[in-house]
């Protein structure tokens, strides 16, 4: 099964994937009343975005999201709230409960801010769960519960919002046996086959290191599901991204682009983040030039070899061609600590990057050189990875 661009319909809209899920919450776009956190504008056209995803927690109980939710009663749709036309996806909220032993919230709230906002695709509540817990059994049957309660209340809505059901597992035999319930559901309630799913609780094996594990949960899911569309939540650094992308995922999210952003943190094609501050530069001046020089060098590589380019985030303007003194300034743009743009203009780079990357995969895969591509991207931190990678997929017809 070599690796294509597939067009997925999600209602009237459709999206070719692989893709990004930009992850986005309510009100980080700050007004003349309110603080946000940190973005001057919607970054959505200047950065090429072409899908977002949104959290119900946020219309829910999230108190930072309150003068949010005030502006968008007064506003026709999320759509019109966000600035953004294209496909929105919009999650439970229920990663807020990782490390608790239930769910606070109830499916049927969530079911209802589907209606209320109406995004393309709301995903069930599912619970997903860290690796090596010891109630995983437990929060699978909440999940199923949840699933097959949302689904009864939207056949008897007609609900237009289509619902992502979502399996977890960290094993073969968890994977088929959590797929296999939430199939009979679907086949159930939506009168047809299962066409669409999410991948839940990769985000625990991404931050604790099992880089292996999650190639073997997405290479499996893609194994029983060689048709379906295949979204896998919070994998979405641009490395993460490339992964998923190879073992047979069809989309990912992140909000990474601007979590990191705050935390002084800027993304290159390729390499892991880099924090760039004056703290990094008078603490370790040689180390910090050694850093900017490769992430110079580097990006002078990818512009001339692949036509990476930036532009100035406050405007939007991009800017026509790289320099070494170009990118000095451009360092200093993302740095200076007295302009109020600075995660602003942080943020917007990183996202600029991460949809570089979903175009690069695209081009790549136009050409019949993806898998070069992908181990290009992952050579200089997840070499072994990719090996393991190359080889899990073509045992399951992935990529071969």
């Amino acid at each position: 099964m070599e690796h294509q661009i597939r067009t997925i319909s999600f209602g009237q809209k459709q999206l070719q994937v692989p893709n990004l899920f930009v992850g986005y919450r309510l009100g980080d776009v700050g007004s003349s009343t309110r603080r946000g956190a940190g973005l001057l504008y919607f970054p959505w056209q200047v950065t090429e975005t072409q899908a977002l995803l949104v959290n119900a927690y946020d219309f829910l109980v999230n108190k930072r999201c309150i003068a949010a939710r005030e502006q968008l009663k007064q506003e026709h749709s999320l759509g019109e709230h966000l600035h953004f036309d294209q496909v929105i996806m919009m999650d439970s909220g229920a990663y807020n409960f990782l490390q608790q032993d239930d769910v606070q919230i109830d499916p049927l709230n969530i079911l209802e801010i589907h209606a209320k906002y109406g995004p393309d695709i709301g995903v069930v509540l599912d619970h997903p769960f860290p690796p090596n817990t010891d109630n995983i059994n437990s929060r699978i049957d909440r999940t199923i519960d949840n699933t097959k309660t949302m689904y009864e209340q939207w056949q008897a809505q007609q609900m237009t919002t289509e619902l992502l059901p979502v399996v977890h597992g960290h094993n073969e035999e968890t994977l088929k046996s959590c797929l296999q319930r939430a199939r009979d559901i679907v086949d159930k309630y939506n009168g047809g086959h299962l066409t669409k799913i999410g991948i839940g609780s990769l985000a625990p094996l991404a931050q604790n290191g099992s880089k292996y594990v999650i190639v073997d949960v997405i290479t499996t899911v893609r194994k029983m599901l060689p048709e379906a569309y295949i979204h896998c939540f919070s994998l979405g650094s641009a490395l993460h991204m490339a992964l998923a992308f190879f073992c047979g995922a069809d989309s990912v999210d992140s909000q990474s682009w601007i979590v990191s952003a705050a935390f002084k943190y800027v993304q290159i094609p390729g390499y892991p983040g880099v924090r760039i501050s004056d703290r990094e530069r008078d603490s370790h001046p040689d180390k910090y030039r050694q850093i900017l020089q490769e992430f110079k060098a580097h990006a002078l590589q990818l512009h001339n070899r692949e036509g990476f380019c930036l532009k100035d985030w406050e405007t939007g303007t991009p800017i026509e061609s790289l320099s070494e003194p170009v990118l000095d300034d451009y360092i200093e743009f993302l740095t200076d600590s007295q302009a109020k743009s600075r995660i602003h203009n942080r943020a917007c780079h990183n996202l600029w990057v991460y949809n570089f990357e979903v175009r690069s995969a695209h081009k790549a895969i136009k050409q019949g050189k993806f898998e070069q591509f992908v181990q290009g991207r992952l050579s200089r931190q997840y070499s072994r990875v990719f090996e393991y990678a190359r080889e899990k997929a073509c045992s399951c017809n992935i990529n071969c």
